[in-house]
């Protein structure tokens, strides 16, 4: 059975529930965490973060030992792994999930950087490591007439993917842009919390003489066209140890620019061509005003990607 906590439009909710549609079990999708019954005598896959299931990541991991305690196995997918950017919070993160990590059966990570940060907080422990899915989008086009080389658009639309909070990294998109003839537009909304973020991101903006718009949530097929529609596909977050927004990039055909990280590395020895990866602003500068100049670098051309939803199913399956 998978089990799916959360609002249906939070990230690791909609990835549950593309890559449990793709696959053959049973599924339970709630707002909160189900009863224990629910799951008790079963073979459970759980996908979890701390903030889906308590008010912080110790409080999460409580809630999720108590609803798994009856299960027959107990198959736990972790995101948003506790890092030192956390500040604050991260002793208590790491906590928690340690937590999380000696109640499961199986724990499943995305990524080889992800692996690395679990070996720091629970050692001795061997996650199996499964990326993310990546599905050719059904609402993007592919190869569109802007991608022919040479040709700057009138007006080029610096995109950026995904909720807003800090460490997303717009800011440094909005710098990078200055005194550019650009805009900025970021293709989501902001995270419930983080809502003093609007203010301050528009003030930096008009301090750059930057026209930024923050699009609010985008239904499926107005994220699909929106995708496609923007010049410069930019993948800015400081702190990834996985990415759904860089997947949804490359879902819709597109090659972001990313800054240089463990996992960017990651991504780029599996799919060669997927990225492109800079160091620092003045790189992440050049980098966009070359994608202006010749759009094809933004549009991925003989790049493999995946794996699929359905294997991605399939591999989570087989463990539980």
């Amino acid at each position: 059975m998978h089990v799916l906590v959360g609002p249906p439009r939070h990230g690791v909710v909609r990835h549950g529930q593309v890559v449990a549609e793709a696959g053959t079990g049973q599924v339970h999708a709630s707002p909160e965490p189900p009863d224990p019954g629910l799951v008790a005598g079963r073979r459970v896959i759980v996908q979890f973060t701390d903030r889906l299931f308590g008010t912080d990541a110790v409080h999460a991991a409580a809630v999720l030992d108590r609803m798994l305690a009856g299960a027959d196995r107990r198959v736990v997918v972790l995101h948003d792994l506790p890092q030192i950017s956390d500040g604050a919070a991260w002793d208590r993160r790491r906590a928690g999930y340690a937590r999380v990590v000696a109640c499961a059966d199986v724990v499943v990570v995305s990524s080889q950087h992800e692996a690395r940060l679990l070996a720091d907080l629970a050692p001795g422990v061997r996650p199996v490591v499964i990326p993310l899915p990546i599905d050719p989008s059904p609402y993007a086009d592919r190869a569109p007439s802007v991608g022919a080389a040479g040709r700057a658009a009138a007006d080029p639309v610096v995109g950026v993917l995904g909720y807003l909070y800090p460490g997303k990294g717009l800011e440094q998109v909005i710098d990078a842009v200055a005194g550019l003839s650009v805009r900025v537009v970021n293709l989501g909304t902001v995270a419930a919390g983080h809502e003093d973020l609007l203010p301050a991101l528009a003030a930096r903006a008009r301090a750059q003489d930057i026209d930024l718009t923050i699009t609010g949530w985008l239904a499926d097929a107005e994220l699909g066209a929106a995708l496609t529609a923007v010049d410069v596909p930019v993948a800015p977050h400081q702190h990834l140890s996985a990415s759904g927004s860089i997947n949804t990039w490359l879902a819709a055909g597109r090659r972001p620019i990313a800054p240089e990280s463990s996992y960017a590395t990651e991504l780029v020895g599996r799919m060669p061509g997927s990225l492109r990866v800079v160091a620092g602003p003045g790189q992440l500068r050049r980098a966009i005003q070359d994608a202006i100049v010749q759009p094809a670098l933004t549009w991925l051309d003989q790049v493999a990607i995946g794996p699929s939803s359905a294997q991605v199913a399939a591999r989570l399956e087989a463990l539980a």
